[in-house]
């Protein structure tokens, strides 16, 4: 069983908040790599409905980013997306110990980026 933290909104679509928010942890020294795009892998079958909305056509992103410190720590974060809105969560797994360094780290970055357009989330989003 795995267990999300919300991270971060940003007024942004999927893949725009996804590359901000990876500029961001890259220039702060973290390698970002995208292991998962929804969209890429239902490519195949780009003219049917959202299976989670029912809309035509979907516009739902999910991406998967694997960031790593220089020590090679890892995190996993979730960027979901619709709606031009993107929710960032960090993924915790009993299988995965999360280094509190590398999470610190993340959220120093993420302290340092202008948030006049973006929206922080709290607890009760």
């Amino acid at each position: 069983m795995s267990q999300e933290s919300r991270l971060l909104s940003l007024n942004l679509d999927g893949n725009k908040a996804v590359e901000y928010l990876s500029h961001c942890l890259t220039s702060d020294g973290m390698h970002v790599i995208r292991s998962f795009d929804l969209q890429t892998a239902r490519a195949a079958h780009e003219n049917g409905p959202c299976p989670h909305h029912g809309e035509k056509p979907c516009d739902c992103q999910l991406i998967v980013l694997l960031v790593y410190d220089d020590r090679g720590s890892l995190l996993k974060i979730i960027a979901h997306s619709k709606d031009r809105k993107t929710h960032f969560s960090l993924i915790n797994t009993p299988l995965t110990n999360h280094e509190r360094r590398i999470k610190s780290k993340i959220l120093q970055a993420l302290a340092l980026i202008d948030f006049s357009n973006f929206k922080l989330n709290d607890q009760n989003t």
